[in-house]
């Protein structure tokens, strides 16, 4: 018997059929995908909205830039920095080289209309001791949040998400940020 949910801790569990316990079997009325992907960005001033990425989407470059990062960055950044957006300066995680030279002509892209620009991954610091993950801090905080709650159906899951994400108040972003 595999029990798991969305507590945070799996396991596997045998038992002779004259041993079973009623309270230790849990039964999963529906299969969702194990995995969600959401994608938004954590700023000094706010979070922007997130997006929710199909489970069965390919994940390839186009479609990334074209319904992730777009609307990331020029309905969410632009607009939550309005005239100031040119002192806004991005980074991305390093990539394949495939997908670096897609996002390279986006960038340009994204300055002419929004004066926001990509830090090229070179001048980024990768070693420097104030160098953080974002990744890790505004996202780690929605994981603790959401391992507090149960949901049994996607759609319940998604509006989980979306609830603690708005949730989060430009005090915690510069607190999790530590600005």
């Amino acid at each position: 018997m595999f029990v798991n949910g969305f507590s945070g801790k799996c396991g596997t569990y045998y038992f002779k059929e004259h041993f079973v316990v009623e309270n230790l079997v849990v039964e999963r009325n529906e299969r969702f995908s194990d995995k969600v992907m959401v994608v938004s960005a954590m700023t000094g001033r706010d979070v922007l909205p997130l997006i929710k990425v199909p489970h069965n989407a390919k994940i390839i470059t186009a479609y990334y830039v074209d319904n992730v990062l777009k609307h990331i960055h020029e309905d969410g950044g632009a607009k939550l920095y309005g005239e100031i957006a040119l002192k806004v300066f991005l980074c991305h995680d390093s990539a394949i080289l495939r997908t670096t030279r897609y996002r390279k002509p986006y960038a340009g892209d994204l300055n002419t209309k929004t004066s926001i620009t990509f830090i090229v991954n070179a001048d980024i610091p990768v070693k420097s001791p104030n160098a953080i993950s974002m990744d890790i801090f505004g996202f780690g905080h929605l994981k603790q949040a959401l391992w507090k709650t149960k949901v049994s159906i996607p759609k319940r899951l998604w509006k989980r998400i979306r609830e603690e994400w708005n949730n989060v108040t430009p005090e915690k972003c510069s607190d999790i940020l530590d600005l």
